[in-house]
């Protein structure tokens, strides 16, 4: 199975990010917009495996060594075609970085890429003018998650499958 680990959002962030989209679509932009009940932040990309004892141990380690932060959104950017919004918190990068790390402990391959936290709005995404100002939000980070990604013929689906509190 396909896993990640993740920061998922309260009501009110997903609300900023979903008014940002409609901002978006409504000015004509195109691509494929994340749905709302797949708005994250991803921690750390695992990709396909079966151990999930692994990666929940990892999970469980980060976890206890980081408090609860706020997270707040930041400004719109992007990666080739697709389009983000970035995110910041006091701890965030730490995390990223951390989760990374104690998961190639664990043997999984991890990018060794630097951790830039965003939320994807948009793939394959065409702009039709200036892009607006984001909605901005913010929300405390109490827990980090191992989600599970399954492609279906109406899109991704992301399940948590584990969840630890922040210390």
């Amino acid at each position: 199975m396909r896993l990640f680990c993740a920061i998922l959002f309260d009501e009110p962030f997903k609300d900023a990010l979903s008014r940002t989209s409609s901002a978006l679509k409504k000015m004509g932009c195109e691509g494929r917009f994340t749905p709302r009940a797949n708005f994250h932040l991803t921690l750390a990309f695992i990709g396909e495996s079966s151990d999930i004892a692994s990666a929940q141990h990892a999970v469980d380690s980060c976890a206890a060594a980081f408090p609860a932060f706020e997270l707040k959104l930041g400004g719109l950017g992007s990666f080739g075609d697709i389009l983000w919004q970035g995110a910041e918190g006091e701890h965030l990068i730490p995390l990223g970085d951390a989760m990374a790390k104690e998961l190639r402990s664990m043997g999984f391959a991890i990018e060794k890429r630097a951790f830039r936290p965003h939320i994807t709005l948009a793939r394959r995404f065409r702009q039709k003018g200036a892009l607006p100002s984001p909605f901005r939000s913010q929300m405390t980070v109490r827990a980090i998650s191992l989600m599970r990604s399954d492609q279906s013929g109406a899109g991704m689906k992301y399940t948590e499958i584990y969840r630890k509190e922040l210390r």
